[in-house]
């Protein structure tokens, strides 16, 4: 049952992403280091990569669908363990209208985190804040600071499109 749960999950925010009435849909992608507080001993920042679809709902308004995915830590970690963590989110995004913009955004999220032993999955409220520069049309470059969980962050550069 949690199995189809989690697999319906992407499927669900997609819906609810296009079925908003929107002026433009646009999509992403991002690429970022994930902060994860207890792991100092790693070799290196483990790096996150995601996808991005969004809906315009107005001026300077829209909302979003974010799928990331971290590298396995297999070879950063002290140990032999591996370490993936993949989120799902929905979110509410604000951008300020001039060229050079400033990005808020808040949403839900689901995590799952695996290991070589443990399978955990967590939810709850995410925000983030950024700075974007406009290209033209819905191009976009952004940088932002996600704040997953209390233990998880997101350092990203994304490119909308």
């Amino acid at each position: 049952m949690m199995k189809k749960t989690i697999m319906s999950l992407p499927a669900l925010c997609a819906l609810m992403v296009l079925s908003v009435p929107a002026q433009a849909e646009y999509y992403g992608l991002k690429m970022g280091d994930m902060r994860i507080e207890g792991l100092d001993n790693v070799n290196g920042t483990p790096r996150m990569y995601g996808l991005v679809i969004g809906k315009q709902k107005g001026q300077g308004q829209s909302v979003e669908i974010e799928y990331n995915k971290m590298d396995s830590m297999k070879d950063a970690l002290p140990t032999d363990a591996d370490y993936t963590i993949e989120t799902y989110a929905l979110y509410s995004v604000a951008r300020t209208q001039e060229t050079t913009y400033f990005k808020s955004k808040i949403g839900y999220l689901y995590e799952k985190t695996v290991t070589d032993t443990v399978d955990a999955n967590d939810k709850g409220f995410t925000l983030g804040l950024g700075l974007g520069y406009r290209l033209g049309g819905t191009s976009m470059i952004e940088m932002e600071y996600t704040w997953i969980s209390s233990d998880l962050k997101l350092v990203s550069l994304s490119y909308i499109f």
